[in-house]
């Protein structure tokens, strides 16, 4: 009769496994990614390749704040957020949005 417990509880407690991707990385690296293509852009004075830095650095100004408290979220099974949290990530999309916007509009003056 033990045996039979036993073997209904090893089959009960299976062990999960989770992958926890680090996020901060991440998200400099696509920061980095946008920054050295707009550098690079600049330097051969390339309309499109600026554009695209430009545009990659307002889409992660804009996602980051979404990316982290989501994250965190997920990690610390819910969050509680402030005033000031939703005032930052409303102050960031639209900062990201202006520059996203400067950076489309610099990729479509090349391709007119």
């Amino acid at each position: 009769m033990w045996e039979i417990i036993a073997i209904i509880n090893a089959v009960e407690m299976q062990t999960e496994t989770q992958v926890i991707v680090p996020i901060l990385p991440l998200l400099m690296m696509g920061c980095i990614i946008g920054v050295v293509i707009l550098i690079l852009g600049l330097a051969q004075k390339k309309n499109m390749l600026t554009g695209f830095g430009v545009f990659l650095v307002g889409l992660m100004i804009a996602i980051t704040p979404y990316v982290w408290f989501g994250y965190r979220a997920i990690e610390e099974n819910g969050i509680l957020m402030k005033f000031s949290d939703i005032t930052i990530i409303t102050v960031l999309s639209v900062i990201g949005g202006i520059i996203i916007s400067t950076g489309l509009r610099r990729m479509i003056k090349h391709t007119k």
